[in-house]
């Protein structure tokens, strides 16, 4: 973030085109404080890439990034695309106090020139939003801005200045677009792709041969924790890999808009990539279902795997991930960012060090029907489209190993995981969080319970059968238990035989009088500190160490919730063996610990 300059002032607008792609860029001309640029652009949906804000250091180089942006766009959408695109505007946006609130207006902007000590310019704005005035690309009009003439701006369409807008919605053709972008040049011809310096790795970047090449499998939650990646240097995205073809595609059009290349490679298949691809490292982020054998797949490819959690969608398929990562030398990290939080750091530290004495049990509450369960239990199916899925989607890879059940798009992408049949609802969703932070405290990284009981009450309203209410108890062998409610306030709560508390979640850490104050001494026991879940894997790529959340790890505290699970299913209380990984005298029980693959899949 540059010096002086607001968050909320550093906004950016869209321009959409239909479903394909959206880019997102925007420019920040700082007058007194010469480096003054950020840029960035961002497909629409899941989660936003950001460039980083310290890419550039003036206002030239922003500009021309921006004057390339451009070009680009002209030469993903082609003539009949174009055409489609809202017009290119420049929207109202919050200025700073110096700046006398808001420039609405192209007069104002030159008005104020003299006077103001940061200007902000939205470039694009957003489909749909009141357009106050058409633009088109030109010569900076502000006499102070450092980079005049050069720098790329946003003009009016009309050739002065200072005249008023034309009416918001009116329609600029793609030959006008071109001709006063300066771009107009031959059909069919494209518009240069230059390279960056900092791609060769100059200007502060890292050379290609330094870099480590990452995959994706899964463009939802995978494309977010990808995105995280991709602020770091030392790390080239080079294939994404989705079950809907048109999903990886799009995915890979915009890490080719970051990195302002055309090279990564989009596939339907992850055995495809993993055959083709040399990965270093791969993210894999599929429905529950599917983690068991892609993880496998990858470590026996010889990749190192950042995993979603939770590790799998049952535990025997979870001892299987842990057993090939470890068998085939592979670097793993969990997705349970937690861990690498300062606060969930700063109470584990306390737990551990002894501060509230001996903890007797652990309160971890994870809300049963939160991030959409209950609005899927009110959809209603749309018979027009149940069993027809698109043709851009392999539905039967997308069910894999999992019992066939037809098609219906109200489950395909986010709401799969309120169905038991692919995940386990947010009873198996945060056992990779707030329960992992419970064995983290206990210090129950490579054990488990010994006697597990629980309740649950299932959803009946099919196709989603997750439970929405539950509660388990998890007894271990030195008598320390964990209890898990969807009542309980969302965090980890430990507890002492001496009534002191640490209560940790997401942008919260309280405790009982003192404890928070309490200086940790050298002699406690030490707790695996990460300042960055991405930056804590990368390193131990490189390093060969054990990252924060390893894979054993991971398995552990899924197994949390696996065994809660079945002991809600079964209504009996669940005798496990944490060393042996086994049922005591209960065959039915036993069978839900592994699961049941559709042919021809194996694990």
């Amino acid at each position: 973030m540059m010096a002086g300059i607001e968050r909320e002032s550093v906004r950016s607008g869209l321009v959409t085109v239909p479903r394909e792609l959206s880019i997102n860029v925007y420019l920040t001309t700082h007058i007194e404080f010469m480096a003054g640029t950020c840029g960035g652009f961002r497909p629409k949906g899941q989660g936003v890439m950001s460039i980083s804000r310290e890419l550039f250091s003036d206002p030239t180089r922003a500009a021309r990034m921006f004057a390339h942006e451009i070009g680009r766009l002209v030469n993903w959408l082609g003539a009949e695309g174009l055409d489609k695109v809202p017009n290119i505007a420049r929207g109202n946006l919050p200025g700073s106090k110096s700046c006398g609130g808001v420039i609405s207006e192209p007069d104002d902007a030159r008005r104020i020139q003299g006077k103001i000590s940061r200007r902000h310019l939205e470039i694009l704005q957003p489909q749909g939003v009141p357009l106050p005035w058409r633009g088109v690309l030109g010569t900076c009009p502000v006499a102070a801005c450092p980079a005049a003439p050069t720098h790329t701006t946003i003009m009016p369409e009309s050739s002065a200045f200072p005249h008023r807008p034309q009416a918001a919605g009116a329609a600029m053709s793609r030959r006008i677009f071109l001709r006063n972008t300066g771009l107009a040049i031959a059909a069919g011809a494209v518009f240069p792709n230059l390279v960056p310096a900092r791609a060769m790795g100059r200007d502060g970047g890292v050379a290609p041969s330094n870099r480590l090449t990452m995959g994706l499998v899964g463009t939802g939650q995978g494309w977010s924790d990808m995105q995280g990646f991709l602020a770091h240097k030392d790390v080239q995205a080079t294939a994404i890999c989705d079950v809907d073809s048109n999903e990886a595609r799009r995915i890979a059009r915009a890490v080719d808009a970051r990195y302002r290349t055309n090279g990564t490679r989009a596939y339907q298949d992850f055995r495809e990539m993993f055959a083709k691809e040399k990965l270093d490292t791969v993210i894999i982020a599929p429905p529950d279902h599917w983690h068991a054998i892609i993880a496998i797949a990858a470590a026996r490819a010889g990749v190192d795997i950042y995993g979603e959690k939770p590790l799998a969608h049952t535990l025997v398929e979870g001892r299987a991930i842990a057993n090939a990562v470890k068998q085939h030398g592979r670097v793993w990290q969990t997705g349970s960012w937690q861990r690498s939080g300062s606060a969930f750091y700063r109470a584990v530290s306390l737990v551990r060090a002894g501060v509230i004495g001996r903890v007797s049990h652990v309160k971890v509450g994870t809300l049963a029907t939160q991030n959409g369960f209950s609005r899927s239990l009110g959809t209603k199916p749309d018979p027009e489209l149940i069993g027809k899925p698109p043709a851009h989607l392999d539905y039967d890879l997308w069910l894999g190993p999992a019992a066939h059940m037809e098609y219906d798009p109200r489950f395909v992408k986010y709401n799969w995981r309120w169905i038991l049949n692919f995940g386990g609802g947010n009873l198996m969703d945060w056992v990779g969080h707030h329960v992992d932070i419970a064995q983290w405290g206990l210090d129950f990284d490579e054990t488990g319970p010994a006697k597990i009981t629980g309740k649950a009450e299932f959803s009946t309203k099919l196709p989603w059968d997750a439970p929405t209410k539950y509660e388990y108890e998890c007894t271990y062998a030195n008598g320390q238990v964990i209890q898990v409610n969807s009542g309980f306030a969302d965090g980890t709560r430990f507890i002492g035989e001496d009534g002191r508390h640490i209560y940790v979640t997401r942008g919260r850490l309280t405790a009982s009088k003192g404890v928070l104050e309490t200086k940790i001494g050298s002699d406690a026991k030490t707790t695996y500190q990460s300042l960055d879940h991405n930056r804590n894997f990368l390193d131990c790529v490189k390093s060969r160490r054990t990252t924060i959340t390893p894979v054993e790890t991971a398995h552990r505290a899924a197994s949390v919730g696996h065994l809660g699970q079945i002991a809600c299913l079964t209504g009996r209380a669940i005798h496990w063996d944490p060393v042996t990984e086994t049922i005591a005298n209960d065959p039915a029980a036993t069978a839900l610990l592994s699961p049941v693959y559709r042919r021809p899949w194996v694990l």
